[in-house]
C-alpha cells in the first residue's frame, strides 16, 4: 500500500507543480502585454502589483496544499485507496450478478 501511496502523492505533486508553472507563465505573459498596452506609469504599477499579489497568494496556497498532502499523505491516500478498492469490489459484484442473471 505504501508504494501506491507514494505513486498517488507524486502524481498529485506533479499536477500542482505543473499548474504553478502554468500560472506563472500566464502571469508573466499577461504582465508583458499589459506593459505594452497601458501607457500610464501609475496604472501599470497598480495593475502589475495587483497581478503579483494574486500570483503570490495563489502560489502560497498551492505550496500549503503540497505541505498538507505531504504531512497527511498516509491518511489521505489510504482512505482514497480503500474507497477505490471498495468501488472496484462493488463493480465486480454487479458484473457477477449480471452474468448469473443472463445465464
Amino acid at each position: 500500500m505504501e508504494k501506491r501511496i507514494r505513486k498517488l502523492y507524486s502524481i498529485d505533486c506533479s499536477f500542482i507543480i505543473a499548474f504553478m508553472i502554468f500560472l506563472w507563465t500566464a502571469m508573466i505573459y499577461t504582465m508583458i502585454v499589459i506593459i505594452s498596452v497601458v501607457t500610464g506609469l501609475s496604472l501599470r504599477v497598480l495593475i502589475l502589483g495587483a497581478g503579483l499579489v494574486a500570483g503570490i497568494c495563489a502560489t502560497v496556497a498551492l505550496v500549503a496544499v503540497l505541505a498538507h498532502l505531504k504531512s497527511q499523505r498516509s491518511r489521505i491516500y489510504a482512505e482514497d485507496i480503500m474507497r477505490s478498492s471498495l468501488l472496484v469490489d462493488q463493480d465486480q459484484l454487479r458484473r457477477g450478478r449480471r452474468k448469473k442473471c443472463s445465464s
